[in-house]
């Protein structure tokens, strides 16, 4: 059984001495089953996409009961993008949010993403759905004919 709780996190950084302030949604997860893939997704002023993308994951991977989690991370946006987080978070118990207190640039986003990542396999896409959901479940694919690394 899945349940979610918000949780504050305290990242220190090396060189200045800030933190990274991350706010999680669904962080303390109890999972039924092992998770097979997680997908972690940099989000930087994505407020408008970011609900297409996850019903494009959900169509290629959850309907197809592939056990995954989404890792939205917010890298310090502008425009509502956290909110929109929490809103896709609080629909799917499979996504996971996490917020940057301020932009600390995509590597770190993505550095978030691994650390909190529960995933066997580990697949990293951009959230503007350059390279769409569909490529990575081809990806994923050859992971199950025997490929280490695609």
């Amino acid at each position: 059984m899945w349940y979610s709780k918000t949780d504050v996190i305290f990242a220190p950084r090396n060189r200045d001495s800030s933190y990274i302030i991350l706010i999680g949604i669904n962080c303390d997860m109890i999972f039924s089953k092992k998770i097979e893939l997680s997908i972690i997704v940099p989000v930087y002023c994505s407020a408008e996409i970011i609900p297409i993308l996850v019903e494009r994951i959900d169509d290629v991977f959850v309907k197809n009961n592939i056990n995954v989690e989404l890792l939205l991370v917010d890298d310090g946006s502008a425009d509502d993008s956290f909110s929109v987080i929490q809103s896709v978070a609080s629909k799917f118990s499979w996504v996971r949010g996490f917020k940057h207190s301020r932009n600390f640039g995509q590597q770190a986003a993505i550095w978030t993403g691994l650390t909190h990542s529960k995933g066997e396999i580990i697949g990293i896409m951009d959230d503007d759905m350059q390279d769409p959901p569909e490529a990575l479940h081809s990806l994923y694919q050859k992971i199950g004919e025997g490929y280490d690394v695609v």
